[in-house]
């Protein structure tokens, strides 16, 4: 069986490196396409997330607003892309005549999967559902229409051609259904998978945690205040902390492009030398590597962001894992479970009690230390492992359905 996965996410989406990876180890032949709108230091051609055969193609990543969305929509709408992806896949070798797994991690790319699926002689599309875009309600510059609308339209040009469903929560299956009438529909939360990590090296890090040690700090993943990640509120709570603590080192990673925010993080880097370092793009090893010796990581979104709704981000249950103490600003699932080892705030919460909670969170070590080790003891109920034979199962059942002529 050949799994073709097509997205336009970054190269550090921990979903899909997750997903690529289990895929492998089961033994499927893994291929994916990237299509690149928004990153210009990405080179097109050949590439690998996780070990799979891939390929990037780029879309004009440099150019800006309404003319890049619509040249984009556009291609994503012709049978340019999906000409292009067939190109593709001749390039790196894949067997066409093998049953496909066609599995589509965002919307817009759907319909190019409807007819791709055409290509095949025998293929089945599953969707990996990541947000509640009907509940997306930002505006954006085309004819006054909002992201639910383009999102959602995406999905109602495929929603017929769509076998399988995957996705982040149970509590959206329901809806799913009613979306895409013909699917099998199943839950993948985002939980991480505990392999990534050294329990050695994370135990170590709590066990030795005392009045005095380095304290670091991290954020890795989206850098883009424009939709619902409050970095300038990290920005702000790195210069108090740092300020504040010679012992605290903050780390930040992902890609950016906005220049205000890359003189900010060289601003840091020269008054905090070595104190406040700005990794750019981080290869997953890197991010591993550097969380799992961490004390407190961050998920906060800005309390305008028109997304607001019940989410279950991969980063929170990374800290899980890494016995990182989570700094939370969203609405998220297993709330309760999270109370006793993280900082929590809901969208009223102003700004200065945040910066402030983590202020004091760092005056008490033993507090720090305590909320550790609590935080890596929730992480066996949040483990991918307990999870990722969904998608075993989904594939299993299309697999079965086609060959029992459905």
């Amino acid at each position: 069986m050949n799994i073709l996965l097509l997205d336009i996410h970054p190269p550090e989406d921990s979903r899909i490196k997750r997903h690529i990876r289990y895929l492998l180890d089961e033994g499927f032949n893994v291929y994916s396409i990237n299509i690149n709108r928004h990153y210009k230091d990405l080179e097109e051609g050949a590439f690998s997330r996780a070990g799979e055969s891939g390929y990037r193609k780029n879309l004009s990543p440099d150019q800006k607003g309404m003319l890049r969305t619509l040249r984009h929509n556009s291609y994503l709408l012709s049978s340019s892309i999906t000409n292009d992806i067939f190109h593709m896949l001749q390039t790196m070798g894949m067997n066409l005549d093998l049953f496909t797994i066609i599995h589509v991690h965002d919307p817009c790319l759907l319909p190019a999967a409807k007819k791709l699926k055409k290509r095949f002689e025998e293929a089945k599309i599953v969707y990996d559902r990541h947000e509640a875009y009907e509940k997306y309600d930002m505006p954006i510059p085309i004819l006054g229409r909002k992201i639910t609308q383009v999102h959602r339209s995406f999905e109602k040009m495929a929603s017929r051609s769509v076998d399988g469903v995957v996705t982040i929560s149970d509590d959206y299956v329901t809806r799913c259904r009613e979306f895409f009438p013909n699917a099998i529909v199943t839950a993948v939360p985002n939980f991480s998978n505990s392999n990534d990590y050294s329990s050695e090296v994370i135990t170590s890090k709590i066990s030795c945690y005392e009045a005095g040690s380095v304290t670091d700090l991290v954020y890795f993943g989206s850098l883009g205040n424009e939709l619902d990640r409050d970095i300038d509120l990290i920005m702000r709570i790195a210069e108090d902390t740092l300020s504040h603590f010679q012992n605290v080192r903050f780390f930040m990673g992902g890609h950016t492009n906005n220049e205000l925010l890359l003189m900010h993080f060289n601003r840091l880097s020269q008054e905090y030398p070595g104190r406040f370092q700005y990794l750019g793009y981080t290869p997953r090893s890197d991010v591993a590597s550097i969380t799992q010796g961490a004390h407190i990581g961050f998920f906060l979104l800005r309390p305008d962001a028109l997304y607001w709704v019940k989410c279950s981000p991969n980063k929170i249950f990374e800290y899980l894992a890494c016995g990182v103490i989570p700094v939370i600003r969203a609405d998220c699932y297993y709330s309760d479970d999270l109370a006793s080892c993280s900082l929590m705030y809901d969208k009223s919460a102003p700004d200065e009690n945040i910066i402030l909670g983590v202020r004091e969170l760092i005056s008490r070590p033993d507090l720090v230390k305590g909320m550790m080790e609590r935080a890596f003891n929730l992480h066996t109920k949040f483990s991918f492992e307990s999870v990722q034979a969904r998608y075993l199962q989904l594939y299993q059942g299309l697999q079965g359905n086609l060959n029992e002529g459905g």
